[in-house]
């Protein structure tokens, strides 16, 4: 027993110093974008993980939304449509937290769970994104964002991602102007999350600003969350051990 487990402490050892020979680096890689001429400038995914039209999406909970739209109608589902909405100030769009009275209640968490009935390892989580827009520059902090993503695991700890925030309240602006947003965040390496099984987007109240600081608020159009079925730790180690030889056979070779 004392054998097997020094040797497959020396297996994960000799995989880890593989990696950077294969070119597997860690990398998490934050894009914040602005457009300053339309509230539906970011094209949205209609086929990641978490839309609603895909199998790999099993089902979805939340809380502490308020729905931006006249008479409180509205789900939580379009979020998670395929679709950014429409140019309308009531139709498609989405707030999930406010610091005035009159908006939001302050947070919105929704869980989107995993289909592992035919990918039964899980998933490999490779990048996320939020898009938010609103029609004028003078509320331009309805489409700053703050969140934190975190996950659970078909086998092993549940853990957090990281915390966001795009605050494209700073710069100049045109009164009138409608404005969108995009948080792009992008994992690599050892960093892609694997094995998952749900995600958790947990939304905050965004940052304060010098347009209408009294009103803040995020208008979400979207939430999208990309990856691949894992593959079965076997096969990974089968697909590493192959990769191993290939670089050591053209390290002989030079």
């Amino acid at each position: 027993m004392v054998r097997t487990v020094k040797h497959a402490a020396i297996l994960a050892g000799a995989v880890a110093s593989l990696l950077p020979v294969l070119g597997v680096q860690a990398a998490i890689v934050t894009t914040p974008s602005l457009d300053k001429t339309s509230m539906t400038y970011f094209a949205v995914s209609s086929t990641d993980l978490i839309d609603q039209s895909q199998t790999t999406l099993a089902s979805q909970s939340d809380s502490g939304y308020t729905p931006f739209t006249p008479g409180g109608a509205g789900a939580t589902t379009v979020l998670n449509d395929g679709s950014v909405g429409t140019t309308s100030m009531s139709t498609g769009t989405f707030e999930y937290g406010d610091g005035s009275s009159t908006h939001g209640d302050g947070a919105y968490i929704v869980t989107y769970n995993l289909n592992t009935t035919v990918n039964t390892a899980g998933y490999d989580i490779t990048s996320f994104a939020t898009y938010t827009g609103w029609v004028s520059s003078d509320d331009r902090n309805r489409v700053g964002v703050d969140f934190t993503v975190s996950y659970t695991k078909v086998v092993g700890a549940p853990g957090t991602i990281g915390n966001y925030v795009n605050d494209p309240i700073s710069g100049p602006s045109t009164t009138g102007e409608n404005v969108s947003s995009k948080t792009l965040v992008e994992l690599s390496g050892t960093d892609v999350v694997t094995g998952v099984n749900s995600l958790t987007f947990s939304f905050a109240v965004p940052p304060k600003g010098s347009l209408n600081p009294q009103d803040v608020t995020s208008i979400i159009r979207e939430v999208d969350a990309f990856g691949t079925a894992t593959v079965p730790e076997p096969m990974a180690l089968s697909l590493l051990g192959l990769a191993s030889l290939t670089a050591l056979a053209r390290r002989r070779k030079a």
